[in-house]
């Protein structure tokens, strides 16, 4: 069964692929109890791999909400985010969105990341790093937006805790 962490659909069409049901979806069928722990990822693939990326999401038992700009929306329990990053061939990372907020200035942005609970994603202890990609947006350079975000989580964390994470290097 596909549903366990760590399995990879097999079925008679082929390594990684599912028969697809009565209504023509891929995957596993999302049932009353499924669909209210439904999360959120957005996994990114290289350039024209959109398509077999959200082919392979659904054979995991992904519910895909867009394909496009070097990544596939999708939903899926818990356990998608591991299987997904178990099976996935055509993926770079398996992402799972914190926060999604309108921003237009380094001054929004700045607050908008200040407004997460940063404690319940980690501990002063760990090393923080950044990484910023910019499209279609108002702020201009990824790096200064990529200093407001570790400014904002760093600055919550010192005031509450009077420590600051350490910073490491973008990317790491």
């Amino acid at each position: 069964e596909a549903g366990r962490i760590g399995d990879r659909p097999e079925t008679d069409e082929g390594p990684g692929m599912t028969k697809s049901d009565e209504t023509g979806r891929q995957g596993k069928a999302m049932t009353a109890e499924s669909t209210r722990a439904l999360r959120e990822y957005y996994v990114t693939c290289m350039p024209g791999l959109e398509e077999p990326v959200a082919g392979e999401l659904r054979a995991l038992g992904a519910e895909i909400v867009r394909t496009g700009g070097l990544g596939v929306e999708c939903r899926g329990d818990e356990g998608l985010r591991y299987r997904a990053n178990l099976w996935l061939r055509g993926a770079s990372r398996v992402l799972e969105p914190i926060l999604r907020a309108e921003v237009v200035s380094q001054e929004s942005l700045y607050d908008a990341v200040r407004s997460v609970d940063w404690g319940r994603h980690m501990s002063v202890k760990q090393t923080l790093s950044v990484d910023c990609r910019l499209r279609d947006s108002q702020l201009r350079h990824s790096g200064y937006a990529a200093l407001k975000v570790k400014d904002a989580i760093v600055d919550q964390f010192r005031e509450r805790f009077g420590v600051r994470p350490n910073a490491g290097p973008a990317g790491a």
